[in-house]
């Protein structure tokens, strides 16, 4: 077995490379300690923060399924007040506002505008704005109806169509609007409906 030489390159490099670890910590030890401690509470944050994110998502959901069960206007409200970017809360806005329509057009705006306002999930913003323009173009108001649409970040043929619909008929805008409509609806089914629609030019 050969013995091992004293001048080896790959022993004096690990002795240096010990070496200079050994100096490093020495010298940034405190640096070092406080680094480690830092980890250990951002740690120690991101799962406080994850353990309130999943119990505020399950008190939403409780109260969801209370609403569901027997809808009130408190829930809502106190969804909107303490969980307003949860989709709990963007549910229950959009089913309060069909509960309060007609008889109270205020609060249907004041939940659709709720949602519009707070919902990260793009197809329940458009909901909410086809929605809250159906309720201005019941009541008259053509422009807002129209105008609400302005808030819509990424259209589709859903709010396309339902634009296009605030329009007045037998128009270059409306039936530009209706060509458009078309040109983003997929569904064969839909498509054939609009056709009729834009043949006629009609809501």
């Amino acid at each position: 077995m050969p013995r091992m030489n004293m001048n080896d390159p790959i022993e004096d490099n690990s002795i240096l490379t010990e070496a200079f670890v050994s100096s490093f910590i020495s010298r940034n030890k405190t640096r070092i300690i406080l680094a480690l401690t830092l980890l250990l509470i951002i740690g120690a944050i991101i799962e406080i923060r994850s353990h309130i994110l999943k119990s505020h998502q399950e008190k939403a959901q409780v109260q969801l399924e209370a609403y569901l069960q027997t809808p009130s206007t408190d829930i809502a409200d106190e969804l909107q007040a303490k969980y307003p970017k949860y989709i709990q809360t963007q549910l229950v806005s959009l089913l309060e506002a069909k509960e309060q329509y007609p008889h109270s057009k205020a609060l249907t705006e004041k939940h659709l505008t709720f949602v519009i306002n707070n919902a990260e999930d793009e197809a329940l913003r458009n909901l909410a704005i086809v929605r809250l323009s159906m309720v201005y173009k019941a009541s008259g108001d053509l422009e807002r109806a129209q105008a609400i649409y302005e808030y819509v970040h990424k259209p589709t043929g859903f709010t396309k169509l339902n634009y296009a619909l605030t329009l007045k008929n037998h128009t270059d805008e409306k039936e530009t609007a209706l060509d458009e409509a078309l040109d983003a609806i997929d569904s064969p089914y839909a498509r054939q409906l609009l056709s009729i629609a834009h043949y006629n030019n009609i809501d």
